[in-house]
């Protein structure tokens, strides 16, 4: 079937997206094994 009209409009254009933001913070290669404790310690 050809016929654009046959299934409308995509459904996914009512859905208003989030915009991401970055963060100024950055992670130094010195900081990752402190960052890695932090992150084994959170709970799942």
């Amino acid at each position: 079937m050809d016929d654009p009209d046959a299934l409308g409009d995509n459904p996914t254009n009512a859905i208003t997206w989030n915009k991401e933001r970055a963060s100024n913070r950055v992670l130094m290669p010195e900081d990752l094994p402190e960052w890695w404790n932090k992150v084994e310690s959170l709970s799942p």
